[in-house]
């Protein structure tokens, strides 16, 4: 080493801490059988988004991917997109759901995160939260 110059390697590369963390991680996935629920709860969720379609006819698309899920909803009818897009995060709020709603052109996106844990209870309930909220939304406007 004394005819190379230190090579400056990352910080966390290696990092005993960061090797035990992330085994405790991986330990508690497996214990707890966290990637298991996960493919159980995936056509729950898809099976709950795609009833909504029901009774929100402006939902123009469902994405369901493990637990990782969006609602694409068409609001070219909707005067002020961006009081739209608030309201719909504060109802999904008040219902103690959090959602990433974003907007994009005419229309908006609702991403569904739920955790690993999750149950059929969780999912059936936020999913409703996240119908009521949409349809508030569009009937206020």
């Amino acid at each position: 080493f004394r005819d190379r110059p230190l090579l400056h390697l990352n910080t966390w590369a290696g990092h005993p801490v960061a090797i035990a963390a992330a085994e405790a991680n991986l330990d508690i996935l497996e214990r707890e059988r966290l990637v298991e629920n996960a493919a159980a709860m995936e056509p729950v969720l898809r099976r709950e988004l795609e009833r909504i379609t029901q009774s929100v006819p402006q939902i123009v698309k469902v994405s369901v991917l493990g637990l990782m899920s969006s609602t694409e909803v068409d609001a070219a009818g909707v005067p002020d997109m961006p009081r739209f897009v608030r309201k719909v995060r504060h109802l999904c709020y008040e219902e103690n759901l959090l959602v990433r709603v974003n907007p994009d052109g005419q229309r908006v996106s609702a991403f569904f995160y739920p955790p690993l844990l999750v149950t059929e209870d969780d999912i059936v309930n936020g999913v409703r939260s996240l119908e009521r909220a949409f349809r508030a939304a569009f009937a206020t406007g």
